[in-house]
């Protein structure tokens, strides 16, 4: 699953690119996760490596923290 980070400059190449308009455009990107099928189109295209791959985050674990 991909995210747009705020190094976009909302540009809207990755809108167009987007074989099944996945990306919502407004004051912020956004990417639909319902309609992406991590193509990968839209990260071929953006200047600004603004579209990345989302990364959980670790939950803490508290015997890992003892």
């Amino acid at each position: 699953m991909k995210f747009i980070n705020d190094k976009c400059s909302i540009c809207g190449d990755c809108v167009a690119k987007c074989v099944n308009n996945a990306i919502i455009s407004g004051d912020i990107y956004r990417i639909d996760i319902e309609k992406c099928i991590d193509c990968g189109a839209c990260v071929e295209v953006c200047n600004q490596n603004a579209i990345v791959e989302y990364v959980a985050p670790i939950v803490d674990d508290p015997e890992f923290n003892r």
